[in-house]
Protein backbone atom coordinates (compact mmCIF):
# COMPACT_ATOMS: atom_id res chain seq x y z
CA UNK A 1 0.00 0.00 0.00
CA UNK A 2 2.89 2.80 0.55
CA UNK A 3 4.67 1.63 -2.27
CA UNK A 4 1.39 2.13 -4.16
CA UNK A 5 0.45 5.37 -2.58
CA UNK A 6 3.92 7.08 -3.38
CA UNK A 7 3.39 5.75 -7.14
CA UNK A 8 -0.07 6.90 -7.16
CA UNK A 9 0.35 10.42 -5.42
CA UNK A 10 3.73 10.84 -8.07
CA UNK A 11 2.24 9.97 -11.02
CA UNK A 12 -1.12 12.33 -10.49
CA UNK A 13 1.02 15.08 -9.41
CA UNK A 14 3.48 14.94 -12.61
CA UNK A 15 0.42 14.46 -14.77
CA UNK A 16 -1.32 17.69 -12.99
CA UNK A 17 2.01 19.54 -13.45
CA UNK A 18 2.53 18.85 -17.22
CA UNK A 19 -1.45 19.93 -17.54
CA UNK A 20 -0.70 23.09 -16.00
CA UNK A 21 2.64 23.70 -17.82
CA UNK A 22 1.13 23.07 -20.87
CA UNK A 23 -1.49 25.60 -20.24
CA UNK A 24 0.88 28.18 -19.23
CA UNK A 25 2.68 27.73 -22.56
CA UNK A 26 6.01 26.21 -20.31
CA UNK A 27 5.91 22.56 -21.20
CA UNK A 28 9.45 22.70 -21.60
CA UNK A 29 9.75 23.27 -17.81
CA UNK A 30 8.30 19.71 -17.25
CA UNK A 31 11.60 17.63 -17.29
CA UNK A 32 13.55 20.40 -15.07
CA UNK A 33 10.51 20.24 -12.84
CA UNK A 34 10.45 16.92 -12.05
CA UNK A 35 14.42 16.37 -11.96
CA UNK A 36 14.46 19.58 -9.15
CA UNK A 37 11.35 18.08 -7.11
CA UNK A 38 13.13 14.74 -7.24
CA UNK A 39 16.21 16.31 -5.42
CA UNK A 40 14.64 18.68 -3.28
CA UNK A 41 12.27 14.98 -2.30
CA UNK A 42 15.89 13.50 -1.49
CA UNK A 43 17.71 15.86 0.66
CA UNK A 44 14.25 16.84 2.20
CA UNK A 45 13.61 13.01 3.55
CA UNK A 46 16.89 12.70 4.63
CA UNK A 47 16.75 15.79 6.92
CA UNK A 48 13.09 14.03 8.03
CA UNK A 49 15.04 10.86 8.80
CA UNK A 50 17.68 12.35 10.63
CA UNK A 51 15.35 14.21 13.02
CA UNK A 52 13.46 11.19 13.98
CA UNK A 53 16.58 9.04 14.08
CA UNK A 54 17.62 12.20 16.40
CA UNK A 55 14.37 11.35 18.71
CA UNK A 56 12.55 14.88 17.10
CA UNK A 57 9.33 14.55 15.91
CA UNK A 58 5.64 15.30 16.56
CA UNK A 59 3.82 18.57 15.58
CA UNK A 60 6.37 20.97 15.72
CA UNK A 61 8.43 19.28 13.41
CA UNK A 62 5.54 18.45 10.61
CA UNK A 63 4.26 22.08 10.92
CA UNK A 64 8.03 23.01 10.07
CA UNK A 65 8.56 20.56 7.43
CA UNK A 66 5.48 21.70 5.40
CA UNK A 67 6.35 25.14 5.84
CA UNK A 68 9.97 24.17 4.19
CA UNK A 69 8.73 22.08 1.48
CA UNK A 70 5.79 25.15 0.55
CA UNK A 71 8.88 27.50 0.53
CA UNK A 72 10.87 25.14 -1.87
CA UNK A 73 7.74 24.57 -4.18
CA UNK A 74 7.59 28.02 -4.68
CA UNK A 75 11.19 28.56 -5.11
CA UNK A 76 11.11 25.81 -8.12
CA UNK A 77 8.29 27.40 -9.62
CA UNK A 78 9.90 30.58 -9.17
CA UNK A 79 13.37 30.36 -9.83
CA UNK A 80 13.60 27.01 -12.12
CA UNK A 81 10.02 27.06 -14.07
CA UNK A 82 10.56 31.18 -13.82
CA UNK A 83 6.67 31.38 -13.33
CA UNK A 84 4.92 34.77 -12.43
CA UNK A 85 3.45 34.96 -8.97
CA UNK A 86 -0.02 34.04 -10.30
CA UNK A 87 1.27 31.30 -12.23
CA UNK A 88 2.94 29.97 -8.84
CA UNK A 89 -0.37 30.27 -7.38
CA UNK A 90 -1.90 28.51 -9.58
CA UNK A 91 0.95 25.57 -10.04
CA UNK A 92 0.95 25.29 -6.37
CA UNK A 93 -2.86 24.64 -6.16
CA UNK A 94 -3.39 22.19 -8.89
CA UNK A 95 -0.39 20.48 -6.76
CA UNK A 96 -2.10 20.42 -3.74
CA UNK A 97 -5.27 19.53 -5.43
CA UNK A 98 -3.92 16.95 -7.39
CA UNK A 99 -2.46 14.99 -3.60
CA UNK A 100 -5.53 15.22 -2.40
CA UNK A 101 -6.87 12.97 -5.47
CA UNK A 102 -4.27 10.40 -4.94
CA UNK A 103 -4.90 10.05 -1.61
CA UNK A 104 -8.58 9.58 -2.19
CA UNK A 105 -7.42 7.18 -5.24
CA UNK A 106 -5.54 5.28 -2.60
CA UNK A 107 -7.98 5.12 -0.15
CA UNK A 108 -10.98 4.17 -2.44
CA UNK A 109 -8.76 0.94 -4.34
CA UNK A 110 -6.87 -0.22 -1.12
CA UNK A 111 -8.97 0.45 1.70
CA UNK A 112 -7.55 -0.37 5.50
CA UNK A 113 -8.00 -3.28 6.66
CA UNK A 114 -9.95 -3.78 9.86
CA UNK A 115 -6.60 -4.53 11.79
CA UNK A 116 -5.34 -1.08 10.26
CA UNK A 117 -8.60 0.61 11.14
CA UNK A 118 -8.91 -0.79 15.12
CA UNK A 119 -5.58 0.60 15.58
CA UNK A 120 -6.41 3.94 13.92
CA UNK A 121 -8.98 3.92 16.41
CA UNK A 122 -7.45 3.20 19.49
CA UNK A 123 -4.74 5.32 18.57
CA UNK A 124 -6.78 8.22 18.47
CA UNK A 125 -9.35 7.57 21.50
CA UNK A 126 -5.59 7.29 23.45
CA UNK A 127 -4.72 11.01 22.54
CA UNK A 128 -6.28 13.38 25.00
CA UNK A 129 -7.77 16.81 23.05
Amino acid sequence: RAIATVIIVLALQIGAAAIVLRQLKRPDALVPYIVVDNWATFYLTIATTLLGLMGLGGELVFIATGIVIIVIMINIARLILTLTPWQIASFLVVQLISGVIALFVVSAVFPLSPEQLAELTAAASSQPL
